[in-house]
């Protein structure tokens, strides 16, 4: 008998910054170790924003994460602000 494997959903909040090509995100769904981990493997970089822990990087850094987190078997949801 096969079994599929777990799908986990995952929320991405991202922040566009005014007059910048530069992105940041957060997730819910993902601890802060694991957010940090798939976002190094596609670039992005760690930082702090109003004391919270997020992620930043560009639009193809993006791109990029949802396809990581896809091929982990996360159902992925987005939201920008």
């Amino acid at each position: 008998m096969a079994t599929e494997a777990p799908i986990f959903a995952v929320h991405l909040r991202w922040r566009r910054f005014r007059d910048s090509p530069l992105l940041a995100v957060r997730a819910d769904g993902l601890t802060e170790a694991r957010m940090e981990h798939y976002g190094r493997r596609v670039g992005l970089h760690r930082i702090a924003i109003d004391g919270r822990a997020a992620m930043i990087g560009m639009n193809e850094q993006r791109d990029a994460l949802l396809c990581e987190l896809e091929l982990a078997g996360y159902v992925v949801e987005e939201s920008f602000a």
